[in-house]
């Protein structure tokens, strides 16, 4: 590998030793304060002001650990890097104290770990409230949590605004990481996204309707049409030598033929996401390798298809003081021997393994693509990984030979899903009879599509990136072991009875509600999804897999034998869905509570209500009936919690005692913030973080 990236030049020579040096060491520990979390600058505060002093008792080999710096390219000024051994923050007694805050902050949703060169695409993207966003290849989930982020950065000034207006879609080839990408972000608890489980080189199309119908005229319906997105990120597999200080396999495992491989992966994806991408719209493209064959190569190879219909994005002006190099013009292609293989030899090879697109750009396309525009971020220039990221804007409608070049190449694998992405749905059977003459180049590139890597190399793989990327080989041929969703009408009597128990407000959706189960019947959860996630899923649900989507508002709650559930919801607010329901609902079933009777809440499974003082919670609790009930605990004047923030939670009161309703993770957040002390609810292997 060392030889194969001095022969590409990569590096200047001056900086070659610095490059070297700097993989060889372990990456820094990043950590991103949530900025779309209410109260984030009181926990900016309370980390520097707490946990900051305790670094001065640190030492490791007889040097003094600073307490993390700040990152200084990332707007708002919320990231944080630890420069310390992870042996060291492992086994470092004095480290304890702040470890176990980044835990629970992490599990709260308030503190996400990401690498920060990962931070960057996402950045770039320029995601605002009302834009409609899919991430290709989502998993493990912190670019996409960064994306919701930045959906969910909407004004709470206007009430009736529940939820920002935009959307994300997340998908991921691999069921096993889909899944796990659901437990990333479903601490973000929103109603604006949802995940599938597809190959993203031949995602299906997603048919929504405009919801404009006419009451006067049934004949007047909704349009039904093809969605477009106006954010499209396409996190490619890649070879990830990037990423090596990270994982030292790398230096052992690599080999010059994983990129072939990957290109044509790589390549598919992005055509399909910008086809994906609406007009006007941006795209991302990124990896974490080094390799131009995986980046310039690739970006070369949509711009020479789609002439003027896409541009690279000049971003020299974003984010100034993040140093970067700039995208190369030319590479070379080095065979397995280490021998620099010409253009002209291609034609003595087989064209499905080495494409035209691995070569780079002619003298008069290196003028007109501008691949300057790419950014190239190596290690030894802020103390990161490896990472390339080039950013494309959509300025208009993609040309006919883009259209064949994708319809051919995919039509036995999605001979319907995936006719023209360019055309409006009523077009769609005029544009498949067109057929017009193609270029050489395009047919090479036809015949790179339908190449989708040799076994052998496969075979031969073993980086976590290219694991995910033997999985693009498998087209999901069924909607087997799909999660359903059905929704509920607002005449729906178990609805209705939850709209009256609580009072909930007629400005509250009602028929937005969804079960996961193919009768439609609500048994264990009720979720809730935003108006424009229905409308997906509503158009989708027979052509698309979806793994996850919306919030779990309400839960079940079973009675014992020997209750009187007579007139009681047996339906509960559950936690994640307090947040957006508490300004909707009527004041008959809130109490406020203070912080010794929170604490008797933490102390007491199930405490019994004569065991609280005489109080507002003690009187409220002997008149109210059972059921669930919203308990507020205002924590601002409390001089002994150090993050002032107001805590809205359920509770379930039953004849004679009340419970908090929290999974035992919630509550271990919540009693850290309470009595800042050290917990042992957890083992050690749920406690590692780094």
């Amino acid at each position: 590998m060392e030889n194969y990236y001095r022969q590409q030049g990569i590096i200047e020579d001056h900086d070659w030793e610095a490059f070297m040096d700097t993989i060889k060491r372990g990456l820094p520990t990043t950590f991103r304060i949530i900025g779309s979390k209410e109260g984030s600058c009181r926990i900016k505060k309370h980390l520097e002001e707490e946990y900051f002093p305790l670094f001065k008792e640190i030492k490791h080999e007889g040097k003094e650990i600073d307490p993390p710096s700040l990152i200084p390219w990332y707007p708002d000024q919320f990231v944080y890097s630890l420069n310390a051994p992870k042996t060291v923050i492992r086994k470092n007694k004095a480290f304890k104290k702040f470890q176990d805050w980044l835990f629970y902050e992490t599990e709260s949703g308030n503190i996400s770990r990401q690498e920060v060169v990962s931070m960057i695409p996402p950045l770039l993207l320029d995601v605002e409230p009302h834009h409609s966003v899919i991430d290709l290849c989502a998993a493990p989930g912190s670019k996409t949590a960064q994306l919701l982020e930045a959906i969910h950065k909407f004004s709470t000034t206007d009430t009736c605004e529940i939820y920002p207006k935009g959307f994300l879609i997340a998908n991921d080839v691999d069921s096993k990481r889909a899944y796990m990408l659901v437990h990333q972000i479903k601490r973000f608890n929103s109603p604006c996204m949802i995940v599938t489980n597809h190959d993203a080189s031949k995602l299906p199309n997603f048919y929504v309707d405009d919801g404009i119908e006419n009451d006067s005229d049934p004949s007047k319906t909704a349009r039904r049409y093809i969605l477009k997105f106006d954010r499209v990120l396409a996190d490619v597999p890649c070879t990830g030598d990037g990423a090596i200080r990270k994982n030292l396999n790398i230096w052992k495992d690599w080999d010059v033929r994983q990129a072939f491989g990957l290109h044509t992966i790589q390549l598919n994806i992005l055509i399909r996401g910008l086809q994906l991408l609406k007009v006007n719209g941006k795209l991302v493209y990124s990896t974490c390798s080094l390799n131009p064959i995986e980046n310039e190569a690739v970006v070369s190879a949509v711009l020479r298809i789609y002439g003027n219909s896409i541009k690279l994005v000049d971003v020299s002006d974003r984010l100034p003081e993040l140093k970067r190099r700039k995208g190369m013009n030319m590479w070379k292609v080095i065979d397995t021997n280490g021998e620099i293989l010409a253009f002209d030899e291609r034609f003595s090879l087989d064209q499905k393994k080495m494409p035209r697109s691995l070569w780079p750009p002619s003298e008069e396309e290196i003028d007109k693509f501008c691949l300057d525009r790419c950014l190239r971020i190596y290690p030894h220039l802020q103390n990161t990984g490896g990472f390339f990221v080039a950013v494309f804007e959509k300025i208009e409608k993609l040309n006919d030979i883009s259209h064949k070049h994708f319809e051919e190449g995919s039509r036995k694998q999605c001979k319907r899903d995936l006719d023209d992405t360019e055309t409006d749905i009523t077009l769609e059977n005029d544009l498949s009879k067109k057929v017009k003459k193609d270029t050489s180049f395009a047919n090479e590139t036809l015949q790179l599509e339908n190449s989708l890597g040799d076994k052998d190399l496969q075979d031969n793989t073993t980086s976590n990136s290219l694991n995910s990327s033997e999985a693009q080989h498998k087209d999901v041929k069924s909607l087997k072991n799909r999660e359903y969703f059905k929704f509920l009408s607002e005449d729906c009597e178990e609805i209705k009875n939850i709209k009256a128990f609580y009072n909930i407000s007629d400005s509250f959706p009602s028929d937005q509600y969804v079960v996961r189960n193919i009768n439609a019947i609500p048994t264990r959860f009720i979720y809730f999804l935003s108006k424009k996630i229905k409308n997906i899923l509503y158009h989708n649900e027979d052509r698309i897999k979806f793994v996850h989507g919306g919030v779990k508002m309400f839960t079940k709650h079973e009675f014992l034998k020997n209750s009187s559930s007579e007139n009681i919801c047996k339906w509960r607010i559950q936690n994640e869905g307090v947040r957006l329901l508490f300004p909707f609902l009527g004041p008959e079933r809130i109490i406020h509570a203070t912080l010794n009777e929170l604490k008797m809440f933490l102390n007491h499974d199930y405490p019994k209500i004569d065991m609280f003082p005489e109080g507002n919670v003690k009187t409220s609790l002997e008149k109210l009936s059972l059921g669930c009930i919203i308990m507020v605990v205002d924590l601002e004047n409390e001089e002994s919690v150090k993050v002032k923030l107001n805590v809205t939670l359920p509770i379930w009161k039953s004849n004679v005692s009340a419970n908090l309703m929290l999974s035992k993770k919630d509550k271990m957040v919540l009693m850290m913030r309470v009595y800042l002390k050290e917990l042992k609810l957890y083992t050690l292997m749920d406690r590692i973080l780094f």
